[in-house]
């Protein structure tokens, strides 16, 4: 019998899943599309958040200890739900795979101008293979144990709070706003990785309470993106804020300790356990799901299929605008995904539950 997960390594797992690459450009992002002091929206996305986590969780109490993969295979006809497995085993491999890359892009920027991105990918891929073709209790461990590695990374923002000036905030609210709806989505795709949580209900202890971990996991990150966000207005301003790429790599060069001389690649080094991460679980999902389609009996193989597509697929994005282009275009068929799936499989048992009523 497989060994079940803990329900508390939902925190960690839903914020290590989250809290990914976007950090890098979310103050710009916030700035550039809800404008001056636009960093108080972030509380209304995650409220929006906190709302599909809430389905999430009746979710959970309703499908009676069953797979997520069981309850769609019930909702759809046999090739219809095989061909849906398909399109999200791919998609998410190779979205796996964009973030990734976007991370490499930046180290190449920063410290390796000369090398091919793609060789730097490999590196990484490397370890998100045998991050990816381990069981989930190995997983779940080394989630737990990176991070404590890295959530001290979120503490040193607090090192600009002498150099924050209130006058950089304004008095106004929302001036120079952008595109509201298309920011909505690029700040709701930094919460995305929770609904990931769906397909691990298999794998958790069943209690009434697992759920409350992956609230407390959005709260914190809730708190990481508005600390982060807040300071990144204080320190730089509204207007530098637009005309940064990565305002928080700008911030981080100010950071200095007498005995590094470079506390940006320490940083960075560490991060990358963050990305790998996000890549790996959606990778890991992707994997997992194609297994349902046709289980085979040496499943890292499965693993390097989706791979091999995924490296195909995005060997020619190499620059930051490709990246970047394609990143924005996934969020919205992921953010697509993440509603319909969510909104489906609510009303579905809502409705077996009803039925069942009537019929008792």
């Amino acid at each position: 019998m497989t060994e079940k997960i803990h329900p508390i390594h939902l925190f960690f797992l839903v914020y290590m899943t989250q809290v990914g690459v976007i950090l890098f450009t979310l103050p710009r992002i916030i700035a550039l599309n809800f404008g001056t002091n636009g960093w108080i929206l972030i509380s209304l996305i995650s409220l929006f958040v906190l709302g599909l986590i809430v389905l999430m969780d009746f979710i959970y109490r309703w499908q009676d200890g069953k797979s997520i993969y069981e309850v769609l295979e019930g909702i759809f006809p046999g090739i219809i739900h095989k061909l849906l497995y398909l399109f999200l085993s791919i998609f998410w491999a190779i979205s796996a795979f964009t973030i990734a890359k976007k991370y490499v892009s930046i180290v190449k920027m920063i410290f390796y101008p000369s090398t091919n991105v793609n060789l730097l990918l490999v590196v990484f891929v490397v370890l998100l293979y045998f991050f990816v073709t381990s069981s989930i209790q190995a997983i779940v461990r080394s989630i737990v144990f990176l991070f404590f590695l890295t959530v001290w990374l979120d503490l040193l923002v607090l090192y600009f709070i002498p150099d924050f000036e209130w006058v950089h905030l304004t008095p106004y609210f929302f001036e120079y706003r952008g595109d509201l709806f298309g920011g909505s989505i690029e700040t709701f795709s930094a919460f995305l990785g929770f609904e990931l949580v769906l397909f691990l209900f298999h794998f958790i202890e069943q209690t009434p309470k697992a759920m409350r971990y992956v609230y407390f996991a959005h709260v914190l990150t809730t708190m990481v993106y508005l600390v982060v966000t807040f300071i990144a207005y204080g320190f730089t301003s509204f207007h530098h804020l637009t005309t940064q790429v990565y305002p928080l790599i700008s911030m981080l060069r100010y950071f200095q300790l007498p005995f590094i001389e470079r506390i940006d690649g320490l940083i960075f080094i560490l991060f990358m356990m963050k990305v790998l991460v996000t890549s790996g679980m959606y990778m890991w999902v992707a994997v997992q799901m194609l297994l349902r389609i046709r289980p085979v009996s040496h499943p890292p193989l499965a693993a390097f299929f989706l791979f091999a597509i995924s490296f195909i697929v995005t060997y020619s994005w190499n620059t930051r605008y490709e990246l970047d282009l394609w990143i924005q275009n996934m969020i919205v068929v992921q953010s697509i995904i993440t509603l319909t799936l969510i909104a489906l499989l609510f009303f579905y048992l809502l409705l077996k539950r009803r039925r069942a009523y009537n019929e008792a």
